[in-house]
Order: structure tokens, then sequence, then C-alpha cells
């Protein structure tokens, strides 16, 4: 934790140096573009139990798959010169796991057998973030096709977490129970990586696509199980130069 701690505050000391660090010949960049961007995400989490309760995560990740999710939201970049842009902004992103058909009811009488009738349950757990991302692009080609390489941090606030439960019965009927799920810490941090293509559609707007990795450094919840979240997506992004 510590580690990573230090690699945070390395990154916010450079941002100063790097605003500073004008190229010559920068002076006719557009500075500022926004943008708008939506990720859908394939998103789950590693366990870290306590010894005690090991048997119980193990149990969790023979069960527990991923989940899609997103990341959408509104995004403000500011332009050092031709090769490296700085970005931030605002995201809206829904995490989590989910447990396809392995939960089983126990039967009264026979506890080695399922109850007649007994539905396929799927269960969603859905954790609800506004992430804070400061992020640096570096361009490696800045012709009409541009290709650069990005790497950040997203401070994550926890908004709300959901559970969702849907029984399908053998006779082909259904039924969904919704409810509140575990209060997480308020507060989350993220590393982030990826790379992508940015096509220039005209003098203000240009287009991007951008893989993306997120993996959260600190845990989410405080209790004996600790989770971590990660997730890789596909960014699609509008942008606008001011």
């Amino acid at each position: 934790m510590r580690y990573y701690m230090k690699q945070i505050v390395f990154f916010l000391a450079l941002l100063p140096l790097a605003l500073f660090s004008q190229s010559a010949d920068s002076s006719c960049i557009k500075r500022f573009a926004i943008g708008l961007n939506y990720s859908p995400d394939y998103s789950y989490r590693i366990l870290a139990p306590e010894p005690q309760v090991k048997w119980i995560a193990d149990l969790r990740d023979s069960s527990e798959t991923p989940k899609y999710g997103f990341t959408t939201g509104l995004n403000l970049l500011f332009r050092i010169n031709k090769r490296l842009t700085l970005e931030t902004g605002f995201q809206y992103s829904n995490k989590g796991e989910m447990n396809d058909g392995n939960i089983v009811l126990i039967d009264d009488i026979d506890a080695n057998k399922p109850p007649l009738n007994a539905p396929r349950i799927t269960a969603i757990y859905s954790y609800n973030y506004l992430d804070i991302p400061i992020k640096a692009n570096y361009y490696l080609i800045i012709k009409k096709f541009k290709l650069f390489l990005s790497a950040g941090i997203s401070n994550n606030l926890f908004i709300s977490s959901k559970n969702k439960f849907l029984f399908k019965y053998p006779d082909g009927s259904s039924s969904t129970i919704k409810g509140e799920g575990p209060k997480l810490f308020p507060v989350n941090f993220t590393l982030l990586a990826g790379f992508g293509i940015e096509h220039q559609l005209n003098k203000r707007f240009s287009f991007r696509l951008e893989p993306i990795y997120r993996r959260s450094i600190t845990s989410i919840i405080d209790a004996p199980i600790r989770g971590y979240l990660y997730s890789a997506g596909m960014n699609f992004g509008l942008y606008y130069s001011l």
C-alpha cells in the first residue's frame, strides 16, 4: 500500500513540472478540449482474505464470475504540447461481480437435493461510483490518426451498491428481487493504464478509441475479506477543441 501511495505522490509531483515543459512550437495548439466518453467494461474483483475466512473467499471465487459494467462521463483535456496532454473529468461507473446460477436452495426434508421446481438464481452485485481521474496521454504518432499511451490515477467516490436476484423457474416463469448492497468505503483509489488511437475529424472534433484497464489499489470494504475491483473496457470518446 505504501508503495502505491508513493507512486501517486510522485505522479502528482510531476504534474507542475509538465505544465511548464511546453515546447516552443506548441503556441498554435488549441490548449483545451472537452469530451464525452462511454466505456463498456468487463468488471470483477480480487479477494484478499484473512486466514480464518479464506475458505469463504475460495467458495466465492469458485462460484462468482465477472459482470458487465460501464463508465461514462465528461472530460476536460489540456494539451501541454503536441505529444503530451493531461486529462481529468467526472465519470459515473458501474462495477461489481455476479453469481450466475450457482446459488442452490436446500430442501427442507432432504438437504442433499434442491426442492421441487427450484428456480435457477442469478445474483448481480453492482457498485456505483463517481470517478475523478487524472490521466496523462503521450502521443507516439501525431498525424491525422494519432497513437497514444495513457496512465494515471482515479479518486473514486462511493455512491451506492445494489443487489439484484433473478429467479427463473422450470415452468418458464421468472421474478426479480432488488435490494441495497453493502456499505463500502467512501473513497477508493484506482490506477489507470491504456493505449488508443485518436482521429481528427476536423479542426474542432476528434474521435478516440481507447482500450483501458482500471485496478483499485485500496480495498473497497472494511471486512475480514478485503476486495479490490478491476475492469477492462473499451473507451469511446468524442472531443471538442475550444
